[in-house]
Parts: structure tokens; C-alpha cells; sequence
């Protein structure tokens, strides 16, 4: 089969309100429309709760993709593949398979304290595939509720923390006391158990509400 053009994806994902994966299935003929719209439901985890939470308070939410850097935007919609959001006055979908973790933008000067780099992951440019089988296999059995971790995402990036809560899609890592982030499971290329018995004492006083 011939390849798909790039720009006939994103037209019929853009007319039918769909994920990009979706349009790309639908012209491949894999799957029908009526098909990839009832895909756009949410699925009402806790992960969909946590964003819907920060779209309530209407938080600026920083997203960390894959090939775009950090996204700045308020989130307005969430769905089950993707997220539109208001990013300097435009409407963007960004798609969750290109999205590596997302966080309340107004800590993105407090995350290099937290966050190191592996130099060796972050240049090979690799990331997840659309297909879950594609995907290459990543062993997660240490990243349980609760639990101390460090994740080496595909992005380069290092993180150390507790895990508080986790989905067959995402999971909340709190940092320290404050401040948290939900990293998607295609992000994480490693996983390994972390002596962390307690979160990092902030030095910062205690913000008047709890931030992602």
C-alpha cells in the first residue's frame, strides 16, 4: 500500500475532530470513521481526573514533547488520544503518544533541580511508537503505587520520586511534597526501584494551593 500522505492525515483528523493515529488508521482502511470517533471518549481514570482538575482551575500546564520542547498552554480539552489546548492564542492538539510528561508550568524553574539528563538517550532521538506492539520492551514491574523510583525517559530526561498513583497509561510522580508530574508509560525507557524514603524537604514556603 502506498504511504499515506502526511498533510491528508492531518486534514482528516482536523475535519473529524480525531486523533492523528485515528486519521492515519481510517486511510490506511484498518479502521471505519464511526470507529475512531468513539475512541475520542475519554476514558475516566485518574489520570483524565488530574488533567481535568488542572483544566478546572484553568492552569497554565507545561507539556514536554518529544519533538516541539516544552508546550506552554491552558488546557481546554482532554481526550482519550490527545489534548487541545490554548498555546499564545492559538488552538493546538497535541498528541499524548508525542508527549513525554506534563507538569504545572509555574514550577518549570524549580525542575532542573530535580531533573538530570542522560546524555546517551536524549541523542539517539529515540521515541515510542504510534503502535503499542512496535514499541520496544520496557520493563515496569518496579513502578508500583507508592512505590520509589527512577524513571530514564526517552526524552533524556532522569527522574527520582514516589509514585502516587498509576494507570495502564500514565502515573503522578511527586518530586517533593509540592511538586508533581504525570509521565506517560510509552515516555519511560527505564525503570529501576530508588532508595527514596521520603520527598526532597522543599526550601520554599508551602503554596497557598497543592500544584502539579
Amino acid at each position: 500500500m502506498a504511504k499515506i500522505d502526511r498533510d491528508a492525515i492531518k486534514a482528516l483528523a482536523k475535519q473529524h475532530n480525531i486523533a492523528l493515529y485515528s486519521a492515519k488508521m481510517i486511510l490506511k482502511e484498518k479502521w471505519t470513521l464511526d470507529y475512531a470517533l468513539s475512541l475520542e471518549k475519554p476514558v475516566f481514570n485518574q489520570g483524565v481526573r488530574w488533567l481535568l482538575s488542572a483544566k478546572k482551575k484553568k492552569w497554565v500546564m507545561a507539556f514536554r514533547t518529544f519533538d516541539q520542547g516544552t508546550v506552554v498552554g491552558k488546557l481546554l480539552k482532554v481526550r482519550k488520544f490527545n489534548n487541545l489546548i490554548l498555546a499564545r492564542g492559538r488552538l493546538r492538539y497535541l498528541e499524548k503518544i508525542d508527549t513525554a510528561y506534563i507538569y504545572n508550568s509555574r514550577n518549570h524553574r524549580l525542575l532542573p533541580d530535580y531533573i538530570k539528563r542522560d546524555p546517551f538517550v536524549a541523542d539517539t532521538k529515540e521515541k515510542p511508537a504510534y503502535k503499542p506492539s512496535d514499541r520496544r520492551k520496557v520493563d515496569l514491574s518496579a513502578v508500583k503505587e507508592q512505590a520509589s523510583v527512577r524513571l530514564t525517559l526517552y526524552s533524556g530526561e532522569i527522574m527520582e520520586g514516589v509514585v502516587a498513583w498509576m494507570t495502564d497509561f500514565d502515573l503522578e510522580l511527586r518530586m517533593d511534597r509540592y511538586l508533581s508530574v504525570l509521565v506517560f508509560k510509552h515516555a519511560i525507557c527505564d525503570a529501576v526501584e530508588k532508595e527514596f524514603p521520603r520527598f526532597k524537604m522543599p526550601i520554599r514556603k508551602r503554596p497557598d494551593r497543592p500544584s502539579f
